[in-house]
């Protein structure tokens, strides 16, 4: 009675019971998982914070801006200009000296490649600051007013402030602190005053503020306030944060000397009124700036303390949460182990060995052995609904079996490649012409997408006009493209449906029409353009000249003395020289020019690109140059000349007919000028 009750039990009383143990399972899990996750976003806050304030690249960009910018390298070279204090050298050497050596460290921990270019514009500065330092520091002993040892030691720093940009974006990034709401207020303390050491230093307030002094320049001026507004900002960003003591009196002493700084803007301005020099501006807007750099320091120290303290909170955030975890799963697993016991037992004995055997089943089935007996038809449950569904299967599979036999065997016999995939492109049959075609093994192709044949197909199975013959780009198993036709048909093989794609490969006549094509547009003499490939490439380059708003040069080019050549030597000869002509033309000219023959003795070429009409020039020079050779043919030298014409677009005009036509006009007046300066001239 028992045996008989379990034998017929319901797949969904089964589930019942499962999903009752599953629920009970979900509330620990819940429950769990809720504690767990407080502390885990915790842990997740703390380190943030602690990995961005922690990370070494930051440790040493920060550094780098100290080195470089207010207080640092450049800061001290601007004071060396300004006061021609000699101990300020060895100063500024120091500090140039940090800076390598932060970019050496930089490139220790394997910079990406944006960082490791950014790096090298750095370095390519702080050489040129070293090597101005050097000539400053010559020219002011010879005496050399400081107005021009500045213009002779100015330095581009717009490269190497692009690269500090690109250090602080990338480590950003590395370190997921991108955010696209902008949202200021969870910018730690150590990215603050990094972005106050910016705002300050190289390329900065006291960048700007030095240049201005030094150079009297409203512009720089206006930078250094600039700057001092977002140091401002800046500040108050800083303010926001909690606080130690220490951090408060550094503010408040860079914020002051800030200030000042601020009240010698407009003296600076009263003084440049008055034409003053910039040794008497320094001297009466100098500030003493060892406050505010004792200030980034303190901030530095502070932030080093906090990060300490992170860290300590963070270890204990992340032992507890281990400690929690550790006591939560052991009751997990006792809480489960009995429910785990019971549904084994009935899944084993009730679920588990009726499938089994219908998996023995349909193995059999899968192996090609239909003559077998399907276990469980007669239950009446899930179980049985499958087996009965397996024995219909089984019985299907017998009438396709023949049907599908005949579908092979056409298909293996066919000349042309077939390929039968189902709905989704999947390869299900590669016959063998498919085989020789793409040089694959059966098994290797079976299985996967017609896209790896196919994989610039513009047109998917069901988008393609049923019949149709397409041209498209096949790839072989070497990994060579190569031109195919193909064409796809729909087929419903039982209530399976497919497609059969029936490729044909047309490399030889895609290779013949190649051939035709090129001998319709190249000279057979020379191997230069004809003028059928002339015209069209002249139409081209003024099309795409007008929208680049570039200029196009046509020359036009006649051989003096070349019928003499033909009666004389022959047309072998004749031809000879035409070649060694055509050659030369192709040597002088660019890959985007084009040299073309255009009959008898007459060449063009279609300089493409030209910015201006001026550069022109060249290229002429050049093939000037290039045809004033001699020519030997048979170890004969040829006298011979030649006469050029140029038009110029959109100069002289913007149509073809019109450039041809002064093209032609100048090269037939230039051959009225005596040219016997040398075997080849050109005018025009």
């Amino acid at each position: 009675m028992s045996n008989s009750l379990f034998k017929h039990i319901k797949l969904s009383t089964i589930g019942l019971f499962f999903t009752c143990g599953f629920v009970l399972s979900a509330l620990v899990f819940i429950t769990s998982s809720i504690v767990i996750n407080n502390n885990v976003t915790l842990v997740a806050s703390v380190w943030s914070e602690y990995k961005t304030d922690k990370s070494e690249k930051v440790r040493i960009d920060s550094a780098l801006r100290s080195a470089l910018g207010y207080g640092g390298a450049i800061h001290e070279f601007k004071n060396y200009l300004l006061r021609q204090e000699p101990w300020r050298i060895e100063r500024v050497q120091a500090k140039l000296g940090a800076v390598n050596s932060a970019i050496i460290q930089f490139n220790t921990l394997g910079p990406t490649n944006s960082q490791a270019i950014a790096l090298n514009d750095i370095k390519n500065m702080v050489d040129a600051y070293s090597a101005a330092l050097t000539q400053a520091e010559l020219l002011f002993k010879q005496g050399v007013p400081l107005t021009e040892v500045d213009k002779n030691v100015a330095i581009d720093d717009s490269l190497a402030m692009r690269g500090l940009q690109i250090l602080n974006l990338e480590l950003q990034q590395e370190l997921q602190l991108v955010d696209g709401n902008n949202d200021t207020l969870h910018i730690s303390k150590a990215n603050l005053a990094v972005k106050l050491r910016s705002a300050l230093g190289y390329g900065g307030f006291i960048h700007n503020f030095k240049n201005a002094v030094l150079r009297g320049n409203e512009r720089y001026l206006s930078k250094a306030v600039s700057c001092l507004a977002k140091a401002d900002e800046i500040i108050t960003l800083y303010r926001n944060k909690s606080l130690t003591s220490a951090e408060k009196l550094a503010l408040e002493d860079i914020d002051r000397t800030l200030n000042n700084y601020k009240q010698e803007v407009a003296t600076i301005r009263q003084l440049l009124s008055q034409d003053k020099t910039a040794h008497e501006i320094d001297k009466q807007v100098k500030i003493d700036d060892k406050s505010a750099l004792r200030g980034l320091s303190v901030l530095d120290r502070e932030i080093v303390i906090q990060i300490e303290q992170n860290a300590e909170n963070m270890s204990d955030t992340l032992s507890f949460v281990s400690q929690l975890i550790n006591w939560l799963s052991w009751f997990t697993i006792i809480f489960t182990t009995g429910f785990i016991i019971t549904a084994i037992l009935l899944m084993r004995n009730r679920l588990m060995l009726p499938i089994k055997g219908l998996i023995t089943s349909m193995k059999k089935l899968a192996e090609g052995n239909f003559n077998i007996e399907v276990f469980a038809t007669d239950r009446d449950n899930e179980i049985g609904e499958m087996a009965r569904s397996l024995e219909i299967f089984r019985a299907n599979a017998l009438k396709h079996r023949d049907s599908e036999a005949q579908v092979k065997a056409v298909i293996n016999t066919a000349v042309h490649a077939i390929v039968t995939t189902n709905d989704r492109g999947v390869i299900l049959a590669f016959n063998p012409a498919a085989l020789a075609i793409f040089d694959y093994e059966l098994d290797d192709i079976l299985g996967r997408n017609i896209k790896l044949l196919l994989p610039k197909a513009n047109k998917t199975f069901t988008e393609s006009e049923q019949g149709k013959v397409y041209e498209e780009e096949a790839l072989r198993a070497n990994g060579i493209h190569f031109p195919i036709e193909m064409s796809i048909n729909e087929m419903t093989v039982g209530d399976k449906l497919m497609y059969t794609t029936v490729i044909h490969d047309i490399t030889a006549r895609k290779a013949a029409e190649a051939e035709i094509r090129k001998l319709a547009m190249t000279d057979p003499l020379t191997g230069v353009a004809n003028r059928n490939q002339f015209e069209l490439r002249i139409e081209e380059a003024l099309d795409v000249a007008k929208i680049n708003n570039k200029s196009v040069g046509l020359m036009l080019i006649d051989l003096n003395k070349f019928k003499p050549v033909n009666d004389t030597y022959g047309h072998q000869v004749g031809d000879i020289l035409l070649q060694q002509v055509a050659a030369r033309m192709v040597d002088a000219s660019r890959q985007t020019d084009t040299v073309a023959r255009l009959g008898g003795d007459e060449f063009a070429i279609i300089l493409n690109h030209l910015d201006t009409p001026e550069c022109i020039e060249v290229p002429i020079s050049r093939l000037v140059s290039e045809l004033s050779k001699p020519y030997f043919v048979n170890d004969m030298m040829l006298d011979v000349t030649a006469s050029m014409g140029v038009s110029m677009y959109p100069q002289d005009d913007t149509s073809v007919d019109e450039l041809l036509r002064k093209a032609d006009l100048a090269m037939y007046k230039n051959k009225n000028i005596d040219l016997t300066s040398s075997p080849i001239s050109a005018n025009g």
